[in-house]
């Protein structure tokens, strides 16, 4: 199958921004709820020493809580339709750059996502993938995994543990202990949200600018391009001219620490 190399920057771009957004409901969504969580308190205190008063904060935290939750599930679903293009693209990418012997296609890469199981380690196992081959095309079979990537997988899986924990919850809530409890897990699941989406952004921003600093996109321009894989650049004969003037000495790319 034939693949082209597109540039990831853009599309890295728009995604980092959207995991920015979202980190903001996250803090936002944390301070609704600790609101709520103390008009619980006082209901379950029996503090409530005017009425009026209280329904007042008790309606204002409801329409905190809708304001928040509504557009965060339509920046969620956006956030998640854009991540499946990233992994898409990012996977075809190391195919055009030319590495071999992956076993996520790029449209498994997604996918598996959402295959019951399988999304437990597949899709951890398709984005190290990526991120080793945008590493070294031709040794990324030899590369280890990187600690970040680790890290944002379990990440991940604690946070989907949580979001479930937090429907399930919310469909039974109904009384003070309940709804408290709900309010808990609700409010640990924002917490780790914010870690969740930095650390995300962070593998998109190491994976993009590994893809950009790859030798072999230039090596693919200046040579005909092979059968399986060719490159589109919007640098074009700018930046093969540039390559062409350096010493050979000056060819290589130094190695991106983490952070």
């Amino acid at each position: 199958m034939e693949y082209t190399y597109r540039d990831l920057q853009p599309l890295t771009h728009r995604l980092r921004l959207l995991l920015h957004v979202a980190v903001a409901f996250n803090v936002m969504s944390l301070v609704s709820s600790g609101y709520q969580r103390s008009i619980f308190r006082q209901l379950i205190d029996g503090d409530v020493s005017d009425p009026v008063s209280f329904q007042v904060r008790a309606e204002a935290s409801d329409l905190a809580e809708m304001l928040i939750s509504l557009p965060g599930v339509v920046l969620l679903l956006i956030t998640f339709v854009f991540a499946g293009m990233w992994i898409h693209r990012a996977a075809r990418n190391v195919r055009a750059m030319g590495a071999h012997r992956l076993d996520c296609s790029p449209g498994w890469a997604v996918g598996w996502y959402f295959v019951p199981f399988a999304c437990l380690l597949k899709p951890f196992q398709a984005m190290n993938e990526i991120w080793r081959a945008s590493a070294d095309p031709n040794r990324w079979e030899h590369l280890q995994t990187p600690g970040v990537l680790r890290l944002w997988w379990a990440l991940w899986l604690i946070s989907n543990i949580l979001g479930q924990a937090v429907f399930r919850l919310g469909l039974r809530a109904e009384e003070l202990d309940e709804l408290l409890r709900y309010n808990s897990v609700m409010m640990l699941d924002d917490l780790l949200s914010i870690p969740l989406n930095l650390v995300f952004a962070h593998v998109l921003t190491r994976i993009a600018n590994m893809q950009a600093a790859q030798p072999s996109l230039l090596e693919l321009e200046l040579a005909p391009h092979p059968a399986h894989s060719h490159v589109k650049s919007k640098r074009g004969s700018a930046l093969r001219d540039t390559f062409l003037a350096r010493p050979a000495c000056s060819r290589t790319i130094a190695a991106l620490p983490f952070l």
